[in-house]
């Protein structure tokens, strides 16, 4: 009955192509209806021979190896994704990735300090909340810079992986940390959702206090004017540094506090006040260094190619991807007259080789492409991509992008990406969907706030595909 309802979803929603072609399937779409109703009910009963022989189509099964390239696309939009990336961390397949963070400080209230407020420190506060790197590594010191932004970020300008804006020469901070760690069962690893503290320059924040107190400095009146005295700050690793930190800016614990105190009649008070990293206006800046793994050089963007070794690479944050193929299947469809696909899966797997922190993409995207291996878009510049597979979704919209999830196992064996895309292939085999090339692109929500990698043997793109035809055709085959 689950083919059944899989064919009259798929006519419904596909008639007026159907309709076209009416004459050419109605007796295998009527033979099939028929067969899987008396296949829910006994022969005896109905008073039918239910015999499978007597119905002029067959099922089949057929597993295809898609053939795929590397690509490197341009760079990618990293703005106000709520997340900056701070680090270095090298990686043996892909290579030396650094990361930079540029954000602006806002204030918040506007401050009222005693007159007898006395200036204690300048904290920078950030939250943690994804680390990438291996434990031999993750569990070193680091040493992060942190500098003062020349010129104030732009809220109109768009920001991408290769944007730098001008920062201080001499670092307003420079501290060393260690993550906090968490250990099951003798197995050590970050314990992410802390929030690590960073001292800033003691002359910077007197600086800021003594206008604070100043009754005649308008630095404080409005935002407009403080950020013309503070353009923000550059979060950039030091010489020290093993992992790449993920820093959540729209956190509540992210900010910049300036503590003081004041003497009341003897009695010590604390106080502080706290500037707000902007959650609108904060980009990273990421760069490679792929000398030495097997895919160094110097690639031409948007040219596809083969690694060194073979392997597929994609990497989230750096703009490489993955352009799968389809034309396996359109061969093997293309000598087939009648043809209906009962289930498709696509397989990205098995994953190799990754840890709980350096770790593949939640999820991937799969754009249609061509030869220019751009993203297509439609009439509406919306990205067109194999749709969810689901029978009340129409395969050639682009609202509902599939969004293929990352699987593990519970044998821990299998760790890879599967997914239904039946109706993406009946339409493509069908004629009502051309594009059989797409890109493999890491979820764009995660583009530029991660940098998981995905490592794949491309014998394991695999598409398997279990249909029903006409005995005519299969014993054409």
């Amino acid at each position: 009955m689950i083919l059944l309802i899989h064919i009259l979803n798929y006519t419904r929603n596909w008639w007026g192509e159907m309709n076209r072609r009416w004459g050419k399937y109605k007796g295998l779409i009527l033979g099939l209806a028929l067969l899987m109703w008396v296949s829910c009910e006994d022969p005896g009963i109905i008073g039918f021979d239910a015999d499978p022989d007597n119905f002029n189509f067959s099922t089949h099964y057929e597993q295809f190896t898609l053939p795929a390239k590397l690509v490197q696309v341009d760079s990618i939009v990293s703005g106000n994704g709520g997340r900056v990336l701070v680090g270095k961390y090298n990686d043996p397949q892909f290579g030396i990735t650094t990361a930079k963070a540029y954000s602006q400080v806002r204030m918040s209230l506007v401050p009222s300090i005693p007159e007898n407020g006395v200036f204690d420190s300048l904290i920078l506060q950030l939250k943690v909340d994804y680390v990438h790197g291996i434990r031999e590594d993750y569990l070193k010191l680091h040493e992060l810079k942190i500098y003062q932004l020349e010129s104030i970020l732009d809220e109109f300008t768009t920001y991408y992986t290769n944007s730098e804006s001008i920062r201080s020469i001499k670092p307003i901070g420079t501290n060393s940390f260690s993550y906090d760690t968490i250990n099951v069962d003798g197995d050590i690893s970050v314990k992410l959702d802390t929030t690590l503290r960073f001292s800033m320059s003691k002359q910077l924040g007197q600086l800021i206090f003594d206008k604070m107190k100043d009754e005649t400095d308008s630095t404080f009146e409005n935002n407009t004017n403080w950020l013309a005295f503070f353009h923000g700050i550059v979060l950039e690793p030091g010489d020290e540094y093993h992992s790449i930190t993920g820093f959540k800016i729209t956190d509540t614990q992210s900010n910049m506090i300036l503590y003081y105190h004041r003497d009341d009649n003897g009695n010590i008070v604390n106080s502080d006040y706290r500037f707000i990293l902007d959650p609108a206006i904060h980009y990273s800046n990421i760069s490679n260094d792929r000398t030495g793994t097997p895919i160094e050089g110097s690639q031409p963007i948007y040219t596809e190619y083969t690694a060194s070794d073979n392997n597929i690479y994609i990497q989230a944050g750096t703009g490489m991807v993955a352009k799968i193929d389809f034309t396996p299947l359109i061969e093997f469809t293309d000598s087939i007259d009648l043809l209906i696909i009962n289930s498709a899966i696509l397989t990205l797997g098995s994953v190799i080789p990754y840890t709980p922190f350096v770790k593949p993409p939640d999820k991937l995207i799969f754009y249609y492409t061509d030869s220019s291996n751009l993203r297509l878009k439609d009439n509406d510049g919306f990205f067109k991509s194999i749709q969810q597979d689901n029978p009340t979704i129409d395969p050639t919209s682009v609202l509902l992008p599939l969004e293929s999830e990352f699987k593990i196992e519970d044998d821990d064996i299998i760790d890879s990406y599967s997914d239904r895309i039946s109706r993406y292939v009946q339409a493509l085999i069908d004629g009502v969907i051309e594009n059989h090339l797409v890109l493999a692109y890491p979820v764009a929500v995660t583009n530029a706030t991660t940098i998981d990698r995905l490592l794949l043997d491309p014998a394991s793109i695999k598409l398997e595909i279990y249909y029903t035809t006409s005995k005519e055709s299969a014993d054409s085959e």
